[in-house]
């Protein structure tokens, strides 16, 4: 399929005397944005921490999470985070779980099996945590699709506080507390927050409240540096998910990739100095190097066997375990790009085997197609030929499907229209 490019009209003289102090390159750019008054500029270009980062109370249901955590550990209660396994949310995992421990919680961390347990939720997991002695579970980058799954939680009188950024469903679950930007009525400023961004105002809010007890964290680190410090994995979690780099997450990208070119983390010291030796290794991190060379190997995990790896990385303390996850994902991450490459193939000759170019949608079944890689098929096959594209992979009697979608069609919106012909999907 051949591709036409659409760009942009050229700036007039007169909206280019708007931007006068300005490069004209500079100038054209932000005026695709719609960026136009001279604040809005300045935020964009020079995203300030004390300016454009939030108060984390400014989420409604705040107050009503915190209070939840602060009852739990009073009472000794164990909390358990429940993340995702991709970039996004093992990141947001190790922001809930460091923070937890660091205010002297009791905290453990499940995140599911790509394949065995699907994404978000499920009914057996909540039993399994229920069992576990759990009486909290905080969900991050999931949650908000879990309808009858909290409903089951609260009936075991587990409380369920979502951290999630994902797309509302009619009847969002009735969780203890709901840290999500776009949920209705919510009135916080900034709706484009990854999940790791929505987990960070989170802990955000528990470091300034634990302060107020004047007590340290338990590293003794201070509240305010403990904070900073996260914002590492929240510049991660930010470009691996590609939400908008704009407003607030502009400036916690930012201000996370100067922290990440000091990380403290072992892991990702180690997984930096993992194969990547070559002249450009030094070079100061950016969003290409999350991009490409953090991002892809934590995702890895999730894809080729299981993201706990990841986040065991993430939270490692000692230089021997570090080293050898770090190794692990490298390995891993290797793995998956060989067999991205030669599924992509066949599915290219599938494509082309049964579909036309006036097919509005396309859909490619492989069997035996791990879960962890028919995402990046679709993705593929939708950068190629534009249109949606749902990717199916069976194993174990059950099909797994991935999709992909282009501006012109909401395809999760789709899929909830017809959500009473699938066993689940989020």
């Amino acid at each position: 399929m051949e591709k036409t490019w659409v760009v942009a009209d050229t700036i007039s003289e007169t909206v280019l005397a708007k931007y006068a102090q300005h490069h004209p390159v500079v100038a054209q750019l932000l005026h695709n944005r719609e960026l136009v008054d001279v604040e809005a500029i300045d935020r964009f270009l020079h995203p300030d921490y004390a300016r454009d980062v939030h108060d984390p109370f400014l989420f409604t249901q705040m107050q009503s999470a915190v209070d939840r955590v602060f009852m739990a550990i009073d009472a000794d209660e164990q909390i358990t985070v429940h993340g995702d396994y991709d970039a996004d949310g093992v990141c947001g995992s190790a922001v809930l779980c460091s923070t937890l421990e660091a205010i002297g919680a009791k905290v453990d961390f499940f995140l599911p099996h790509r394949e065995k347990d699907g994404y978000g939720l499920n009914a057996q997991t909540v039993t399994t945590l229920f069992e576990r002695g759990t009486k909290v579970i905080i969900t991050t980058d999931c949650g908000i699709s879990n309808t009858e799954e909290v409903a089951q939680a609260n009936d075991l009188g587990i409380d369920v506080i979502i951290t999630d950024h994902h797309q509302v469903p009619d009847l969002p679950p009735a969780a203890h507390a709901t840290l999500h930007p776009k949920l209705p009525g919510e009135t916080y400023p900034d709706k484009t927050l990854s999940g790791g961004g929505v987990a960070f105002k989170f802990c955000q809010a528990l470091l300034q409240t634990h302060k107020k007890t004047g007590n340290e964290t338990v590293a003794g680190i201070k509240h305010e540096a403990f904070e900073k410090w996260l914002l590492d994995l929240v510049a991660i979690s930010s470009v691996a998910d590609m939400v908008p780099l704009r407003d607030e997450t502009r400036a916690l990208t930012r201000y996370g990739l100067i922290v990440l070119n000091k990380t403290r983390r072992l892991g990702l010291q180690k997984l930096l100095a993992t194969g990547h030796k070559g002249r450009n290794a030094d070079a100061p991190l950016d969003a290409t190097s999350i991009g490409f060379r953090i991002a892809p190997r934590i995702n890895a995990a999730g894809r080729m066997e299981h993201a706990q790896i990841a986040l065991n990385l993430l939270l490692a303390k000692e230089n021997a375990a570090a080293e050898t996850l770090a190794q692990n994902l490298h390995q891993h991450n290797l793995d998956r790009q060989k067999l991205t490459e030669r599924l992509t193939r066949e599915a290219h000759k599938l494509v082309k085997e049964h579909h036309g170019d006036s097919d509005p949608i396309l859909f490619v079944r492989g069997d035996g197609w791990s879960p962890g890689i028919i995402g990046l098929i679709a993705s593929r096959l939708k950068d190629k030929y534009y249109r949606p594209v749902i990717v199916l992979g069976e194993g174990h009697g059950t099909y797994v499907g991935s999709g992909r979608s282009i501006p012109q069609f909401h395809i999760t919106q789709a899929l909830q229209e017809a959500s009473h012909v699938f066993a689940k999907f989020g």
